[in-house]
Order: structure tokens, then C-alpha cells, then sequence
């Protein structure tokens, strides 16, 4: 929770309101687990993770500009 906190506070400086912190945090990290457990390879489901939680924060950021 704090780390989603932290992050929304800073994506609120930037003037995009992105409610769904923990949901995407939940996702990724269920992402980076099923992932990593396919493989048997931990560092490769860490960084799927990381590479899918920047690809939904890109998608929502988009989605707030735009629309």
C-alpha cells in the first residue's frame, strides 16, 4: 500500500489521476508469479512484471491525456 501511495502521489504532481494503483500492482505482481513459476527462472518473472506494470501505466496515462 505504501508503495502504490508513493506513486500515485508522484503521478498526481504530473496531473494524471490514475485510480487503479493497487490493481495494477495486484496484476503485475500475479503476472510476474505465474510467470516466473512457468520459466522456474525468478529475475525473468520479475522483470515480465516490471515490463507489463509499465505497459498498463503507459496505457492508463494515455488514456487520461487523450481522453
Amino acid at each position: 500500500m505504501i508503495i502504490a501511495v508513493l506513486g500515485e502521489t508522484i503521478s498526481e504532481k504530473s496531473g494524471v489521476i490514475n485510480l487503479s494503483a493497487e490493481g495494477t500492482i495486484m496484476i503485475c505482481a500475479l503476472f510476474a508469479f505465474v510467470f516466473g513459476y512457468l520459466t522456474d527462472i525468478a529475475v525473468v518473472g520479475l522483470i515480465a512484471g516490471m515490463i507489463l506494470g509499465a505497459i498498463i501505466a503507459a496505457f492508463l496515462s494515455l488514456c487520461d491525456i487523450k481522453l
